[in-house]
């Protein structure tokens, strides 16, 4: 996830970078993310994903779906999402 958001801070300017912590919030009333960079992020993080088990994690409807329906998704939310994601494939 954080090289994630290092790859989508590349895109970003200055004032929009995220902060690379379980409790920055990405979506939601108060998320820093739009849903094009939300979709970014978690496109980012599904590269970065697949290059680490070497077969392709889909995470973008679950979190999509979650995402949608928080008051304020979290990136320790969405690494929570991951892992229980990864346990289902192991």
């Amino acid at each position: 996830v954080c090289r994630a958001l290092a790859k989508l801070n590349e895109m970003r300017g200055a004032e929009g970078r995220l902060e690379a912590s379980p409790e920055t919030v990405i979506a939601g009333p108060k998320g820093m993310l739009d849903s094009m960079g939300l979709i970014n992020l978690l496109l980012f993080t599904e590269e970065e994903l697949a290059l680490t088990f070497g077969q392709p994690v889909d995470i973008m409807d679950t979190i999509g779906e979650r995402a949608a329906n928080s008051a304020s998704f979290t990136i320790g939310e969405l690494v929570n999402v991951i892992d229980a994601r990864v346990a289902e494939l192991n």
